[in-house]
């Protein structure tokens, strides 16, 4: 399955941030642990190599981007 808009998705490295904004330069909104489910909420960016999706924490309600490399669809 690959990620869209809408899509329930797992955190698989123990060294994902949650960013402000689509750039690994962007402020950490928060750290991420193995595991944890977001909700996507709309379409990709490329950014630097890079594709990110905007998704939301239902646990913490916070919200920003997750690296695609660092996530999997949710079976």
């Amino acid at each position: 399955m690959s990620i869209e808009n809408g899509s329930t998705v797992l955190v698989t490295d123990p060294g994902t941030d949650l960013r402000a904004e689509p750039s690994t330069e962007a402020a950490v909104v928060e750290s991420l642990t193995p595991g944890t489910e977001l909700l996507v909420t709309g379409p990709s960016r490329d950014q630097d190599g890079v594709v990110w999706w905007p998704v939301e924490n239902p646990a913490t309600d916070n919200t920003g981007w997750a690296d695609e490399d660092f996530l999997e669809v949710k079976s």
